[in-house]
């Protein structure tokens, strides 16, 4: 993973719109191009190392390579860890509507808390 001073960046979706669960379309409706499921990574990480990766695998492969700071990063991008961990962990046990509801609470609970932090910017003008 490049260092990110170093990078130009992409806006990529945490859930990409290719892994949408088939059984979860009804679910997933209105949140696949929500902000919540937007994060900006670097072009070079975007389009070498998670496209067209399935969520869980390109979740693991960062984890992997961050050397123990996962969920430290996940906090500072406002995303669930437990969520997330729990996608990786227990993938292969999961069908495709228990994905997309996942899913559904990784981002319902990042768009809260960008709410949060939007508040309390607007408050502090």
């Amino acid at each position: 993973m490049q260092t990110v001073l170093a990078s130009n960046f992409d806006k990529h979706h945490l859930i990409p719109k290719a892994s949408k669960p088939n059984t979860g379309d009804k679910v997933l409706n209105g949140y696949i191009n929500s902000i919540a499921n937007y994060v900006i990574i670097s072009s070079d990480d975007n389009k070498n190392l998670i496209k067209d990766i399935p969520v869980e695998d390109y979740l693991s492969h960062i984890k992997d390579a961050v050397d123990g700071r996962f969920n430290e990063i996940l906090e500072a991008n406002l995303i669930n860890p437990v969520i997330v961990n729990e996608l990786i962990t227990n993938k292969a046990k999961y069908d495709n509507l228990t994905r997309a509801e996942l899913f559904k609470k990784l981002l319902e609970d990042r768009a809260e808390k960008l709410a949060e932090l939007g508040n309390k910017f607007m408050k502090s003008l």
